[in-house]
Formats: C-alpha cells, structure tokens, sequence
C-alpha cells in the first residue's frame, strides 16, 4: 500500500514527481504521438483500458522514456526491471522511493518484471495517481472492482472540465465527491480558496497527493454533502455525479445552503427522458426538490459515451463509443429494458445552476 501522506519531507517529494515527470514530458499527448493513433488524448483517458488491451505492443516497441512511463503507469502492465534504465535514474529512485513500482514475483529464471502500484496519468498539464482499474500482465488482463477504489480521470472528467466556466469575480471553489482531485487541481489554481470532500478516505487521500504533486493549496476531508460542514459560501461548485438520483438529491437539499448568491453550481450527471417527460427540463423539474429556487442551464452533450439519443433507441442499438455498458454482450439486454421501461433517451448533461434572486414582495 502506497503512503499517500503530505505531510514535511514526503509532500517535497510528491511535488518534485511532478517536477520529474514533466521534464520527462510524460502526456497522454506524448503516448498518442507514440501510438500514432488518430484520437485525441482525451479519448485514450476515456477509454484507456481498450488502449491498453490493443496497444501495449506499440508502446514496448518504442524505447522511449514516456513510453516505459505509460506502460507501467497508463497501461498497467508489467515491465522488464532492465526497461527502468531508460528513465532517468533521478525519476526511476523517486518512484522506487515512493512505493509507485514494485517487483512482480515470477517464476526462477524468468526476465525480473516490474509493476505500478497506482495509475498515474495526466491530463491537461496536471498530473494524478489513483488506484488501478485493471492490470494488462502476460497472457492475462484482469479489470478490478471499481466500486472501493478511486477512479481516475476518465470520460465523465473530461466532459465536465470541457464545460466549466468561472463565476466572475469567484474566489472560492468546492470540488464535490472529488475523487481523486481532478476538477479542482485543473480549474482551480488561480481561485484562492480551494476545498473538496469525498465519502472514501482513499480518495480524499489521492486528491491530497494530487494537489501536493501539481503545486495546488487545497484542503480535502472526508465527507458527504449531508455531513459537509461549510466555513463559507463557495463562489464555484463542482460536481461530477455518480448517479443522477445523488445529483437531485444534492441540488435539492444541499446546494443553497453552500453557494454564494453571486456564483453558481454546475453539476455533470446523466439520466434518462421517458415517455412520459415532455422534455428533459421536465424531468429536472420533477426530479429536484424546490426547482423554483434555481436558475438553470442546461448543457447537454449528445456525442458523450453516456448518451443515447432517440434515434438510437428507436433503431435498438447503442452508439459505438458507448460507456454504459461494459461488455458488448450485455448491449441487447439493456436495450431492452431501456425499451419496455419507454426510456426516449439517455442525455449526459452539465447543469449549471444559481440560486434565483428574488424580489422583497416575493
């Protein structure tokens, strides 16, 4: 287990990786170039298990320092020991140091391998370890339970950092079920105050180290929104939703309680339009408690992996670059019930929300 503290000596240290990587430039851009694949960067984070699955060969065949940076680190897999030496030994005894990589116990006789301990990925110049979602080792590719760990950055990161803005004059900003860190330690660096709150300790632990190793003053804890304890009304709150069904139940009964008057909220959920919503504002309205209390925007993507449009419904298939469903094989089950359940549409949405200035005769 790695020891994610902050704290003196080892905070230094968490700060000097990124330092280190990105004289290495280690970025999903550099490992696109090195795949020469025609997507963007932001499609390998999204997806980066597929990448990982089909283009390990690639990256072994390159004898760059990125490239055995991602291998380990990007692609999860299992590295020749002897492959470290094409990294600068500065890096290389920084991440033996930290407890990143670790020796693979093998066989007597066989080449000694080495693994990450973590991921570690960057994303818009910031860097962010988390824990592993799968692992690609020789002749076996195992996906790990997501549901106890910390995520990180993947679609629905990206698609909410593409959509924030900055409320004028904002000075604080909340990142709520923060994660591993992501939307605070990118967008935030310029607000003055910083803070976040997840239900897993984990997490909270991640965000910390992410913020130490990209030079960011932020204060993390361990929270919900029902047990959060605000010092202040925060200027600019994020959220990225696990489930819609938590997104409404935020916004109804924890927002306006947290959000100054001058800011706003935007909150990345997806859901579903069924047949009976005259629209997707119609289900905002029935799903949110006191809707009249806010003011919102609706920002909805129709190209997002956690979309399905009309039309798709309507035809029985599911878009190519889907997300919601995790194996190919469960496509049609879903569908179905999506149809018998007489979901129109699946909207991946970003809400922006103020609360409503009313007049003193209201």
């Amino acid at each position: 287990m790695v020891n994610l503290n902050v704290e003196g000596e080892r905070g230094l240290l968490w700060r000097k990786l990124g330092t280190l990587l990105r004289r290495h430039g280690y970025t999903t851009e550099a490992v696109r170039n090195v795949l020469e694949v025609r997507e963007p960067a932001e499609a390998v984070l999204a997806n980066v298990g597929r990448y990982s699955l089909f283009y390990m060969g690639a990256l072994k065949r390159s004898e760059s320092p990125v490239a055995v940076i991602a291998r380990l680190f990007l692609f999860c897999g299992h590295v020749p020991a002897v492959d470290l030496d094409r990294i600068d030994p500065e890096l290389a005894a920084l991440l033996w140091h930290l407890g990143l990589v670790e020796q693979v116990a093998g066989i007597a006789g066989d080449e000694p391998l080495v693994r990450a301990t973590v991921a570690l990925v960057e994303l818009k110049s910031n860097y962010f370890i988390s824990d592993k979602l799968f692992e690609n080792a020789p002749g076996r590719f195992t996906v790990h339970d997501g549901s106890s760990g910390c995520m990180p950055p993947h679609a629905s990161s990206v698609e909410l950092l593409s959509g924030l803005k900055k409320p004028a004059a904002a000075r604080s900003f909340l990142d709520v079920g923060c994660g591993s860190g992501c939307q605070s330690v990118v967008f935030a660096s310029d607000y003055e105050c910083v803070a976040g709150f997840d239900v897993d300790q984990r997490a909270v632990e991640f965000a910390q180290v992410n913020a130490a190793m990209n030079g960011l003053s932020g204060r993390y804890e361990v929270s919900s929104w029902e047990s959060f304890r605000a010092d202040r009304l925060y200027d600019h709150i994020v959220f990225n939703s696990p489930d819609p069904s938590v997104a409404f139940d935020f916004i109804g009964r924890g927002l306006e309680g947290i959000l100054s008057r001058a800011g706003h909220a935007q909150v990345w959920l997806n859901c579903e339009v069924g047949a009976e919503d005259r629209s997707l504002g119609h289900v905002l309205l029935r799903s949110i408690e006191n809707p009249d209390r806010f003011d919102m925007e609706i920002q909805e993507n129709a190209n997002s992996p956690f979309s399905v449009g009309a039309d798709f419904i309507h035809s029985r298939k599911f878009p190519e670059h889907t997300l919601l469903v995790s194996h190919p094989g469960e496509r049609a089950s879903y569908m179905r019930d999506l149809v018998e359940r007489g979901v129109r549409e699946i909207a991946s949405v970003i809400l922006t929300i103020r609360l409503r200035h009313r007049s003193p005769s209201d």
